[in-house]
């Protein structure tokens, strides 16, 4: 998750200057938060889970950071990229084993 943060301070810009892209950074970067974690636990409700209380105590921290303020919308954009990779995960896992099914048979 650092590298989240150093990444964020060399943008040339301020993610909250383009509408709504500091939220895309969010659910893309919580998105593969959570495919890290899935790929450690192999449990899609752990996963999820854990990315989105990452979220919350992440907001919460940085209610106490100057210049930075918590934002609930933030934790949404968070826990909505690790569901959605999550759900991308058991699609892509799910049409694999079934074509592997069906090719053996």
């Amino acid at each position: 998750m650092r590298t989240i943060t150093w990444v964020a301070t060399w943008l040339p810009f301020e993610l909250d200057a383009v509408n709504g892209l500091d939220k895309i950074v969010h659910a893309v970067f919580y998105g593969i938060f959570a495919f890290f974690i899935f790929g450690g636990s192999r449990r899609y409700s752990l996963s999820f889970v854990i990315a989105s209380l990452y979220g919350v105590t992440d907001e919460f921290h940085q209610s106490f950071v100057e210049g930075r303020d918590s934002d609930v919308w933030d934790w949404v954009a968070d826990t909505v990229g690790a569901g959605l990779a999550l759900m991308s995960i058991w699609i892509v896992t799910r049409i694999t084993t079934r074509r592997m099914i069906h090719q053996t048979k």
